[in-house]
């Protein structure tokens, strides 16, 4: 997780009641590319977590437990595979 600098100094994440909270470039670090508008929508449809704002500028942030558990569904999701590597019959090519 990128951590902001002030004066040189590094600070430590952003946490609210002791939730870390990741930021736009922490997703990317987390292999999570897609832009800010895809983000949006896939908020607007309820397929990503929720943004929250910070303070009264723009900057934005996502709890890092819903966005494991966002990468964690995607991962059960997958196609299951055998043990030499084809696909379990069913599964889409």
């Amino acid at each position: 997780m990128a951590t902001p600098e002030v004066a040189g100094k590094v600070r430590a994440p952003p946490k609210i009641s002791g939730r870390r909270l990741l930021s736009f470039e922490d997703l990317q670090a987390r292999g999570i590319r897609y832009t800010r508008v895809h983000l949006q929508r896939l908020e607007e449809a309820d397929l990503f977590p929720q943004r929250v704002r910070i303070g009264a500028g723009n900057f934005v942030a996502w709890f890092e437990h819903e966005v494991d558990a966002y990468l964690d569904r995607l991962a059960a999701a997958r196609p299951k595979r055998t043990s030499a590597g084809a696909r379990v019959s069913g599964d889409a090519p």
